[in-house]
């Protein structure tokens, strides 16, 4: 059985062609553009990247493909209109923009320790909640034009298949 693995990351879309019996039998990487500072990447890059990479592995190989792994940056936040177009760039985790309203935030003790308590996780600016938290205040006509929100992992899943579909 032959699979291929597509990694979408902050910087470059990432592909290996591995046989069960053999190993790794191809690897290929595409930057997204040079010098992108991966803090914000432009969604049409990633995905020109990520099908690139699929094409390369693809036509190396006339071998059976059985399946497609397809993982990603940690957590990042993209925001569609209705039609599901990108209405700004992909937010990577290593955005933190949403520095100065995350501080205020967490000047309140019992608000983080709630917070914490019921989603495990910090007041902390890479996370897209408060990416999204943060882009109320400062970018409110985008925010009145969202109508999904995503993440850079399943923007590129929902252009390889035609489905949406979160990973748990």
């Amino acid at each position: 059985m032959n699979v291929i693995g597509l990694e979408v990351s902050t910087s470059a879309a990432k592909g290996i062609l591995f046989s069960l019996e053999e190993g790794v039998i191809k690897t290929v990487s595409v930057q997204y553009r040079e010098g992108a500072e991966a803090l914000t990447i432009d969604p049409q890059e990633v995905l020109t990247a990520a099908k690139a990479v699929l094409t390369r592995i693809v036509e190396s190989t006339d071998r059976p493909i059985s399946a497609i792994g397809l993982g990603g940056a940690w957590h990042s936040l993209l925001l569609l209109d209705e039609k599901r177009l990108p209405l700004g760039p992909i937010y990577t985790w290593a955005d933190v923009s949403a520095s100065s309203t995350v501080e205020r935030l967490r000047k309140d003790r019992e608000f983080v320790l709630g917070c914490y308590q019921r989603t495990g996780n910090m007041v902390h600016a890479m996370y897209p909640a408060w990416k999204y938290y943060h882009l109320q205040a400062t970018a409110p006509e985008t925010i009145q034009r969202t109508r999904f929100i995503s993440s850079q992992l399943e923007y590129v899943f929902e252009h390889l298949t035609g489905e949406t579909g979160v990973s748990k």
